[in-house]
């Protein structure tokens, strides 16, 4: 029976110790040390990165790719894939394409320097974390105390992957005050990407 389901995933088949199985795309991937991000960052699919991460960590060492194409999400969701990256012993090479986003723009900036790799036409984009502070006048102020705490953090967290020859601190968190969207050449230029990708990972350029 055909599936119409856009979450349909077909089968190849693959060869293991012998045995012709039929495996889907993104199982293939993995075996290949390939995460997949095209989701909004949230509990579920922050466990879903995290179990790969540690998996793959233990299996060997090599460099793990993470393919991001994201809208964001959750600020909390994302700082707890960077701090298990942090801890991590394999590299963990990041890939940024189609539209890198808030949340998803952190995750991008703390893969391995020098392996932080942009398609052409991949779009970032930085603002301040958002939410809608509600309640009592003293539980709005606690929210909003959190966003600047959260938008603190993650500007110094951004700007210590940054070239800080080129920008400076206060020009990063100036930036974040509204949307700022940039090209992969820019992002080049600031030191938020190291390569421009064209064709596969051993043709890359520098803007």
């Amino acid at each position: 029976m055909k599936n119409n389901s856009l979450s349909y995933m077909p089968t190849m088949p693959v060869r293991h110790e012998g045995t012709l199985m039929n495996s889907d795309p993104k199982s293939i991937l993995f075996k290949n040390r390939t995460i997949i991000m095209f989701e909004e960052f949230n509990d579920k699919s922050a466990e879903s990165i995290i179990i790969q991460l540690l998996a793959l960590d233990a299996e060997s060492h090599g460099p793990i790719y993470i393919i991001i194409n994201s809208p964001g999400g959750s600020v909390y969701a994302c700082l707890s894939i960077v701090d298990v990256i942090g801890g991590l012993k394999s590299p963990v090479y990041t890939v940024g394409c189609g539209l890198v986003a808030s949340a998803a723009m952190v995750l991008f900036a703390v893969g391995a320097k020098g392996h932080r790799y942009t398609y052409k036409h991949t779009t970032f984009l930085l603002h301040q974390p958002s939410g809608g502070a509600r309640g009592t006048a003293t539980d709005t102020k606690i929210q909003i105390d959190e966003m600047l705490r959260l938008k603190e953090s993650l500007s110094q967290l951004i700007y210590t992957r940054l070239n800080s020859e080129v920008i400076k601190y206060e020009e990063l968190y100036e930036m974040a005050e509204r949307d700022k969207y940039l090209k992969a050449e820019e992002a080049i230029k600031i030191g938020l990407a190291d390569h421009i990708v064209v064709g596969n990972f051993d043709n890359k350029v520098n803007a």
